[in-house]
């Protein structure tokens, strides 16, 4: 039965050639242009993201730094981060080969991903703050394929290993960051809105051959809105304190276009612990919890923020 049905699968290996490579180019592409929106986090964060059947694990370190004011309008800030993720793709070798009776095979991508950038941050009064800023975008992605039938292993090896001469790609993405936003103070209560701009240009090295020149250009737009409370008990000499916010994001460019959406919501909790009567290094640390929704994705995350004190 085994060698009836690799002959089969023999005979069907140039089109299940053209179809997986196919395969391999759109996972690729979705693994880039994904981690463009999880690179912009402004916590320490990890989280689990559903796209349609494949499933992306994300931990990010990011930090942002702001020097001392040029003046009372404005100063000068570095940020930057690092982060991994881990992605797996079902590969429906029925669908691929035409046949039946085999199981999936996975697709895996292991990514490193470095940001280093500045820019300018402008206090034009009125609570609003503005920031102004640029990055570059590092990642290095390492490719592994699972085969779950030998079947499989003896077709679709040699053309993985084609397609992979590497077996790890780099690309680099350049990044235009603007934001906006309103944060008033009432009586110890401080609403905010937040209005963000990213636009991002992202080059790849990838091996095969179609895409050895892989480019895109795409933006983000967000919308976020919430509130702080004021402290709202004591205990121990440490003050508590607690968040919420609700935002969208919609997606434009090639982002759009591979991901397959153009837009999704999140929804976040968030409670703030003061360290001050602590430590002199930070005066306080945040925990986020957070929901994202939207048509083609859904996951949630959990961040962890710190306020250092210089």
């Amino acid at each position: 039965m085994r060698l009836k049905l690799l002959i089969l699968l023999l005979f069907s290996i140039r089109c299940a050639a053209d179809e997986f490579v196919d395969l391999l180019k759109k996972v690729y592409q979705i693994n880039i242009n994904s981690l463009m929106i999880f690179t912009s986090q402004d916590m320490l964060s990890s989280g689990r993201y559903e796209f349609g059947d494949d499933v992306m694990h994300i931990t990010n370190f990011p930090f942002i730094y702001h020097f001392k004011p040029y003046n009372r309008y404005f100063n000068f800030y570095v940020n930057g981060s690092a982060g991994y993720s881990k992605k797996d793709h079902p590969v429906d070798l029925n669908k691929v080969f035409g046949v039946e009776g085999l199981p999936d095979d996975y697709v895996k991508y292991d990514t490193y991903a470095l940001k280093i950038g500045g820019g300018i941050h402008v206090t034009a009064g009125w609570d609003i703050e503005m920031l102004f800023g640029a990055s570059i975008i590092y990642t290095h992605i390492k490719n592994r394929y699972d085969y779950n039938s030998p079947e499989s292993e003896t077709v679709l090896k040699p053309i993985f290993d084609n397609a992979f001469a590497n077996q790890h790609n780099d690309n680099f993405s350049y990044e235009l960051f603007m934001q906006y936003g309103y944060f008033p103070n009432f009586h110890d209560w401080r609403p905010f809105v937040l209005l963000e701009y990213h636009y991002f240009d992202t080059k790849s090295d990838f091996s095969i051959e179609s895409l050895g020149n892989y480019k895109t250009q795409s933006s983000t737009a967000k919308l976020k809105a919430g509130v702080r409370t004021p402290d709202f008990v004591t205990i121990y000499n440490v003050p508590l304190g607690a968040g919420m916010y609700t935002e969208g994001n919609a997606l434009r460019g090639d982002l759009d276009t591979i991901l397959g959406f153009s837009s999704y919501g999140a929804i976040g909790l968030s409670i703030y612990v003061g360290t001050k009567f602590y430590t002199d290094l930070i005066d306080e640390f945040s925990i986020e919890y957070s929901e994202i929704d939207g048509d083609g994705i859904s996951g949630h995350n959990i961040g962890v923020g710190f306020d250092f004190a210089f």
